[in-house]
């Protein structure tokens, strides 16, 4: 009958160790979070701030002041722009994506169109996100090349992550917006143009599609919620802790 208190007794501090390691853990995911916010709302007020400037009306990286590897402090990031020009050709790069219900009905798995946009004088040739078409759509006819007045939002390419998919050429398949990747590009040129594309707001084609929808999405901001689940999930851990601690002095007594 002494052999399982004993036992105990000696597991005793592995246990308090593993319980202080598993709060650190917990704690140091909820503070993680709690800086994601930070980094969260500092985005939405850039956002905000840049939504109201007057939009650009000729794209030129230098006189713009754009600074890609300044993250949030590029002033041309999220900037508004309205461009007169050309899609010069009928190429198309789908970018695979998941989008919630919109109101007109759009959800679920889609490409976001991509578009070469040669703009009038002497502009950057650009890509332009001309907007969403779901799966099932991948083949349908879309409005041809031709003059367009692209409005929308100018967009550094997205970096692409530990987990982002590997492009299909064959299937015009790609997962990152960063026209760097996209076909008919030379990877070695480095003006600085080519590491921002367009994030058409309008017009919406007659037939409906491509769905331009940059503008509309509202960016999620959870992160509060995910810390204080984390910060609760340690607190249980030293609650759990506490209780151990107690039943071990009480069986000493």
């Amino acid at each position: 009958m002494k052999i399982a208190p004993t036992a105990s007794l000696k597991t005793g501090p592995a246990a308090y160790i593993a319980i202080a390691l598993v709060f650190a853990i917990l704690a140091g995911f909820g503070t993680w979070q709690m800086q994601r916010r930070a980094w969260k709302e500092e985005l939405l007020r850039t956002i905000a701030e840049r939504q109201v400037l007057a939009p650009a009306t000729a794209f030129d990286a230098a006189e713009l002041g754009c600074r890609p590897s300044q993250g949030l402090e590029d002033p041309c990031d999220f900037r508004p722009i309205r461009l007169t020009g050309r899609i010069t050709d009928p190429t198309q790069v789908h970018i695979f994506i998941s989008i919630p219900r919109q109101a007109n009905g759009l959800q679920g798995n889609g490409y976001w169109v991509f578009r070469r946009f040669d703009p009038a004088g002497d502009g950057a040739r650009l890509w332009v996100n001309t907007g969403f078409i779901p799966t099932e759509k991948k083949t349908a006819d879309l409005p041809p090349a031709g003059d367009v007045t692209v409005t929308g939002v100018l967009r550094l390419a997205e970096a692409r992550g530990r987990f982002s998919g590997s492009n299909d050429l064959i299937k015009n398949v790609y997962f990152v917006r960063d026209p760097v990747e996209f076909p008919a590009e030379k990877p070695t040129d480095l003006r600085l143009e080519r590491r921002y594309y367009i994030d058409m707001t309008g017009p919406i084609p007659a037939a409906g599609l491509p769905y331009p929808m940059a503008g509309k999405q509202v960016i999620s901001n959870r992160h509060l919620e995910y810390a204080l689940t984390w910060y609760g999930l340690a607190l249980t851990c030293l609650v759990i802790g506490a209780v151990a601690i107690r039943r071990r002095s009480l069986n000493k007594d």
